[in-house]
């Protein structure tokens, strides 16, 4: 196996929130309880939430738990919310007698706050002061629990109520963090409570959030994946295949790259630079729709124009199908029969037509598609060795699609690459084997025509 190259520098990436998220978010007021054990992204879905609502003056950012500088040194696109970048913060003062200006927003060099060191009394100043000068604005507390450890639980929800009330007067948002997931005694004092999870599947990240709580807002799906691909909160929405397959009957394509996925095999597929003669071996997990298999082979195969695809139908997915999401396609024909009988095996009539699509079309690469039974049909095993030596000796591109209960050995014993699709919660998650990967999202903008996609790494 070969190592991992680095990904490089991402380019700037946008929050993407959930929909119900950013439906609630969209409030004039609210309070919004973020819960999450460490390392679960707490602090950047709050920090993604301020850049995607396009929070550049008016926030206060209150960090019990690392220094401001530590933030940006994590986060450079922070930047972008400050016209100071990288400033050493110093404690923020009143400033309701330096005019209207003053009254809207809050100093560049006060809007990330060194709070490590605040007792709980002047802590809680600080945020009564900046709801009475500044209107409307939107406090962070990052985090909640290094204040609480030096209150009584009566005395930490006797202020917290004091604040939401100052918070609803001034038509403020107030975001609090808490590491403690499993404490429920605050939940009923805010608008919105959701929880962030990360754990370990088959040794890959999975991370998760639950909307426990979003009032005044229809919850239609609880719980998405997300990932802190570059640096930023990003979750992924649910979408018919089907439908995007049927609406983009121009085919679909690979969203534009700036980076390397990491792995030299996993690039090679999403650029189409795989060395002739590659075979492929994808396994659908059980419950992957056919659709997501058509998107993803739209992806990686791209639509006719510079290649023959000769295409055996499979798991549901017929010609008319298959032509909707990679254009033109060819049957692969049945061995020759005379007298009841074949008259040579599928190597030699798939030898034939190989042979027939090149002569007639110059130039294009020849890619094979078809289904784990189209070679455990082939015959015996010298057959079957002699069909996938073909396919590295006369195709350029052969792909070999096994559903979860019938993993075709031989496949995985000949394959150059091993890729594997799953449904998690509703999105799609790409896996290679062979190179061993972690999870890649697939991400689907339906948005324009033709519709593109994308991998998005789950880290």
């Amino acid at each position: 196996m070969k190592e991992p190259r680095g990904r490089g520098t991402p380019a700037s990436v946008h929050p993407v929130l959930p929909d119900e998220l950013l439906h609630f978010l969209s409030r004039r007021s609210y309070s919004l309880l973020i819960k999450g054990e460490a390392a679960t992204g707490k602090s950047i879905l709050a920090l993604s939430i301020l850049k995607g609502l396009g929070k550049v003056d008016n926030f206060l950012y209150l960090s019990t738990r690392v220094s401001p500088s530590q933030l940006f040194e994590n986060h450079p696109w922070l930047s972008e919310l400050t016209k100071t970048e990288k400033s050493a913060p110093t404690a923020p003062t009143a400033t309701s007698d330096q005019g209207e200006g003053a009254q809207n927003r809050a100093p560049d060099h006060e809007r990330f706050v060194d709070a490590r060191l605040d007792e709980p009394v002047p802590f809680f100043e600080r945020i009564t002061n900046e709801l009475m000068d500044v209107r409307s604005p939107t406090i962070v507390v990052d985090s909640w629990d290094p204040i609480g450890m030096m209150m009584e639980t009566d005395a930490l929800v006797q202020n917290t109520k004091v604040l939401q009330t100052w918070r609803e007067r001034a038509e403020a948002s107030l975001i609090t963090l808490v590491e403690d997931s499993s404490n429920t005694a605050f939940d009923s004092l805010f608008d919105g409570v959701v929880s962030l999870d990360r754990y370990y599947d088959d040794g890959r990240i999975v991370r998760m959030i639950q909307l426990s709580k979003l009032s005044g807002v229809k919850v239609n799906r609880p719980s998405y994946l997300f990932t802190l691909d570059g640096g930023v909160f990003q979750s992924f929405r649910t979408y018919n295949p089907l439908e995007i397959v049927a609406q983009n009957p121009g085919g679909l394509s690979w969203e534009n790259r700036s980076r390397s996925t990491g792995y030299r095999e996993l690039d090679a597929v999403l650029d189409g630079t795989l060395p002739s003669g590659t075979i492929m071996n994808l396994n659908m997990a059980a419950g992957v729709n056919s659709g997501m298999v058509l998107l993803l082979l739209g992806g990686i195969l791209g639509r006719g124009g510079s290649r023959s695809t000769l295409f055996k139908p499979f798991g549901g997915i017929g010609l008319e199908q298959a032509r909707g999401a990679l254009g033109e396609v060819v049957a692969i024909q049945q061995p020759a029969r005379a007298g009841g009988r074949e008259t040579g095996g599928v190597a030699d009539s798939l030898k034939a037509q190989v042979g027939k699509e090149k002569k007639s079309k110059r130039g294009k690469k020849v890619i094979l598609l078809a289904g784990s039974e189209f070679v455990l049909n082939a015959g015996e095993e010298e057959e079957r060795e002699r069909l996938f030596e073909l396919m590295k000796s006369e195709v350029d591109l052969s792909v070999i699609v096994s559903a979860n209960e019938d993993p075709l050995e031989g496949a995985s014993r000949f394959s150059d690459v091993s890729l594997r699709l799953s449904d998690l919660n509703g999105t799609p998650l790409l896996q290679a084997q062979l190179p061993w990967t972690e999870y890649f999202a697939m991400s689907v903008k339906a948005d324009r025509a033709p519709a593109t996609v994308s991998l998005v790494p789950m880290v």
